[in-house]
């Protein structure tokens, strides 16, 4: 009786364990699935600007960002430009 008992208790042990092992590992994967999987995103998003990747840092380690180089955007509809001076 107290044998069948341990053999249950123990059992379930097992299964708690292998659940408890395999989520962090299965997350483990995702990200280096993830993290190898990725291509160079930025080619083709911007024609005049140059644009990158971000480099990963801690905060961003499981995203990247394409960052691209600011484009100055004239208005002459109005004459005067967004600081307020005359053009």
């Amino acid at each position: 009786m107290i044998q069948q008992e341990m053999k249950r208790v123990q059992r379930a042990n097992f299964w708690h364990f292998s659940l408890l092992c395999l989520v962090p590992t299965s997350l483990l994967l995702i990200v280096i699935v993830t993290v190898l999987g990725q291509g160079d995103d930025c080619e083709g998003l911007s024609i005049n600007n140059y644009c990158a990747n971000e480099p990963r840092s801690f905060i961003h380690a499981y995203t990247t960002r394409c960052i691209c180089d600011a484009a100055y955007v004239s208005s002459t509809t109005s004459g005067i430009n967004d600081i307020g001076n005359r053009v």
